[in-house]
Order: C-alpha cells, then sequence, then structure tokens
C-alpha cells in the first residue's frame, strides 16, 4: 500500500508508482504476509538528509 497525502493506493506484485517530485509519501505493508520493497530516490544527489522519516501509519 502506497499513502500520498490522504490517497491510498494498493499495488499487486510488480506492479510500481512513480511519486510526484517533492510529493510526501509512506510505503506500508498492511499485510501478515512479507512483503520486500524497493524504492529508488531519482537525481544529480541523492543524499540521506532529503528523506523524512515519520510514523504516521501504525498497524493495530
Amino acid at each position: 500500500m502506497i499513502q500520498i497525502i490522504k490517497k491510498t493506493f494498493n499495488l499487486t506484485k510488480f506492479e510500481h508508482y512513480l511519486v510526484p517530485l517533492g510529493q510526501w509519501h509512506q510505503i506500508t505493508n498492511p499485510f501478515d504476509d512479507v512483503c520486500h520493497l524497493i524504492e529508488i530516490q531519482y537525481g544529480n544527489e541523492c543524499i540521506e538528509e532529503d528523506i523524512q522519516r515519520t510514523e504516521y501509519y501504525k498497524k493495530d
């Protein structure tokens, strides 16, 4: 599941989603099955300071 602001997208195996530049997003796995995610950052510089880490989604 990908959450962009307040919109939620469910993706299936091998699907992808391109997050618009500067858009806050969060990737979660709301299921019990193991999920492997690959997130790729594009640009001239890929630096850790560009990433804002937050706890927004919490599974009950």
